[in-house]
């Protein structure tokens, strides 16, 4: 698909997931939803976002669980770049909707005693260009943070430096790459048989379905590829590595069996 096709996807897959929020002071508290304009000073980011971009959509999310033992790492699923503030580091979220405690290790849920699980997300989407900084300022503060800026382009995931790193931070980047069709991405439960690219033929475009491995190759049709480059702060001492390495091994968990 192209880029600005994949914009209208990517409000529609915001609002499905909207849908799966839970109740009983479980979901997500959206504080603020408007514009932002960097000259204007109306929420502008701490850091110049990638090219300087100066407007966009503003949002500041609150992110709570009733049961607040609850931690569920997650990787992005689309192709991504990860760069380490100091050893490398995978996407770790909040998701509110799930009870995953059984599949947590005993020390991330010491990290996190009753009440601290409250996360922040703060985005500026200036599309194709958005950043997300996910936080814990109620517990550990400073300590931790990930953002997470993706870069909507129209190739095949093809550019070597997309987010404009510096050499020092490119020499420690980790690439890696998702195929949409080919990876399964999704746990058997969240599995619809109408949205798998390996099946579905939109009948209005003539695109689909991707059948090769990998698709792109011989694929007639536009391509586009979100590259997102991951950085992350754990600052804690005695336990950064161990949940560096947690952290690996869940990711490819991930890749795995879809979840």
């Amino acid at each position: 698909m192209t880029v600005e096709e994949y914009h209208c996807a990517q409000l529609f897959s915001v609002a499905e997931a909207s849908k799966q929020e839970t109740g009983g002071g479980e979901g997500i508290m959206v504080v603020h939803n408007e514009p932002f304009d960097v000259k204007a000073n109306k929420w502008p980011p701490k850091t110049p976002l990638l090219g300087n971009r100066a407007n966009g959509q503003y949002t500041y999310k609150i992110y709570k669980l009733q049961n607040q033992r609850e931690l569920l790492p997650l990787i992005a699923t689309h192709p991504f770049e990860l760069h380490p503030t100091h050893k490398p580091l995978h996407l770790l979220l909040l998701d509110p909707a799930l009870n995953l405690s059984s599949k947590v290790p005993k020390f991330i849920r010491l990290l996190a005693p009753s009440g601290s699980l409250e996360m922040t997300e703060t985005a500026w989407n200036a599309y194709p260009y958005c950043r997300t900084v996910v936080e814990n300022p109620g517990y550990m503060k400073e300590n931790f943070f990930i953002k997470i800026e993706s870069m909507h382009v129209q190739d095949a995931g093809t550019q070597q430096n997309v987010h404009q790193l510096p050499p020092d931070l490119l020499s420690k980047r980790e690439v890696v790459y998702i195929d949409i069709a080919n990876d399964k991405l999704y746990s058997n439960s969240d599995y619809k048989r109408e949205f798998d690219p390996k099946l579905f033929k939109s009948e209005k475009t003539d695109r689909g379905p991707l059948v090769n491995n990998p698709w792109w190759q011989n694929y007639n049709g536009p391509v586009m590829c979100a590259y997102k480059l991951v950085t992350c702060e754990f600052k804690w001492f005695g336990l950064q590595t161990r949940v560096e390495s947690f952290i690996h091994t869940v990711r490819l968990l991930f890749i795995d069996c879809g979840l």
